[in-house]
């Protein structure tokens, strides 16, 4: 049956676009309850939604329960709340619940194709440090995932020392809210018309590093069959132990090794084989460095990087480092992202799983002759396919494609085959490939090899690397 909405576009067609037609009221029966969300052109969005109990009260400081079943029809046509930080989360519409912070924050939202079947399903972890973040940020709308047949879910999870300060022996509280989100969408995927079985974890940053942690926690496992990781570059971090972290000062907002969610650093995980072997996307920006003030220096900014080391790198680099600040940028950039992401797909290789690994060097049409590369986060545009409200050039278009096409055909079969983009190799650490997201993407060798060896020799534990480093 044509809906009212359709009959009124169709009988008002030379005036008013199809497009254009206002949204309406559509529902979804979950076993908690009956929500109450939008369709608009094929797109049902759910906002708001409680995947968990509010972390208030006698829930305060606790680890996430399921939030009670309600009666009647439940109103999803709002972001919630945003995880209490230092200040209001960037990008937000300013009209939405999302612009105030509250403890009951721990919603999600879903864009779904309408009438799908079994459709992939990819759920995104903002960043922001830990610290910061929402699932409101306005470029990370969900609409053209849905629209190419994607269930599109975003999360919100508590920040800063609610969700990372260990309290009565429990720690990880953030990631065990993902976890419980990630549980969510597997006994709620179906209802939406996603496949639970095909559910692809992804996030930028925080979210990204999130992501990894994630790939080695045996409460996640199963959770999520494949994963994108965009510039996740956690520092090659060795986390601390729940007896380490209970002394930390307030406002560490690092996972820790507590003997439930975590049994053992992630990267000591991957290191040995014991990370979820799923299919892996992972890649850094070229401009990674733009985290960093615009006076950096190079010397000291690494301590385990000498001052014979950074004369290495400067002949490394070459005209890229044409003076100390830039060097200091590529320093950070290839020793905190770009070489643990290598060592990571190295590993993750080794265990026979699909790894394919990236470079994000586009800069929006814009934005050129005002930025040097590609900021840290400037891919999360063209990953959504959701622009700023700026001029497009058939460049900036041609970059969305590939990216966001890439990321939808991994979510569909596990690999990132899109016309934009053509001839993405597997991560092979004998001749390692890496496909350059610039004006014309397309794959080209990983580098340079000398510096990410250096650096990885520099920063990653000995014990990972054990053989490796001998002769550096």
């Amino acid at each position: 049956m044509f809906s009212r909405a359709f009959l009124i576009c169709a009988l008002v067609g030379a005036v008013v676009s199809c497009d254009a037609r206002a949204a309406e009221p559509i529902r979804v029966h979950l076993k908690s309850g009956v929500l109450v969300g939008k369709l608009d052109s094929g797109v049902a969005t759910y906002k708001g939604v409680p995947y968990a109990a509010p972390p208030v009260g006698p829930l305060r400081g606790a680890l996430p329960r399921p939030f009670p079943p309600w009666s009647g029809e439940r109103m999803a046509d709002d972001f919630g709340f945003s995880c209490p930080q230092r200040a209001t989360p960037r990008n937000v519409p300013p009209d939405s619940r999302a612009v105030q912070l509250n403890d009951d924050c721990l919603t999600l939202n879903v864009w779904a194709p309408q009438g799908a079947h079994k459709a992939p399903v990819m759920v995104w972890i903002h960043g922001g440090g830990n610290e910061a973040g929402s699932s409101a940020d306005s470029y990370t709308d969900g609409t053209e995932f849905a629209r190419d047949g994607v269930v599109l879910v975003s999360l919100n999870y508590r920040l800063g020392a609610a969700g990372f300060q260990p309290h009565d022996g429990a720690a990880n509280f953030g990631l065990w809210d993902q976890v419980a989100a990630l549980g969510w969408v597997r006994d709620n995927a179906t209802a939406f018309g996603g496949d639970p079985a095909n559910v692809t974890l992804f996030g930028e940053s925080a979210g990204g590093q999130d992501t990894l942690v994630l790939m080695t926690a045996a409460p996640a496992r199963g959770l999520f069959q494949k994963a994108i990781v965009e510039s996740g570059g956690g520092g090659w971090e060795i986390h601390p132990t729940l007896e380490k972290a209970q002394s930390n000062p307030p406002g560490e907002s690092e996972p820790v090794v507590d003997g439930h969610l975590l049994k053992e650093a992630p990267l000591a995980a991957f290191a040995a084989g014991r990370a979820t072997p799923v299919p892996l996307i992972i890649g850094t920006n070229s401009e990674e460095g733009s985290l960093l003030r615009l006076d950096v220096h190079s010397a000291g900014l690494i301590p385990q990087v000498s001052k014979d080391d950074l004369a290495r790198l400067q002949k490394i680099y070459g005209s890229e480092a044409a003076d100390d600040a830039s060097l200091a940028r590529l320093e950070f950039r290839d020793g905190y992202f770009t070489s643990e992401a290598r060592w990571i797909a190295a590993k993750v290789a080794a265990g026979g799983v699909p790894v394919y690994t990236y470079r994000f060097e586009y800069v929006l049409g814009a934005l050129q002759g005002r930025r040097s590369g590609a900021y840290h986060g400037s891919e999360i545009p063209f990953v959504f396919d959701h622009f700023p409200p700026v001029p497009t050039s058939e460049d900036d278009r041609r970059v969305e494609r590939a990216l966001h096409g890439c990321w939808v055909a991994f979510a569909r079969t596990g690999k990132p085959v899109c016309a934009d983009a053509p001839g993405w190799p597997a991560f092979d650490v004998r001749d390692p490939k890496w496909m350059v997201f610039d004006a014309h993407p397309a794959a080209h060798p990983m580098g340079p090899v000398a510096a990410l060896d250096l650096l990885q020799c520099r920063l990653a534990d000995p014990a990972w690397v054990s053989g490796d480093c001998a002769a550096k």
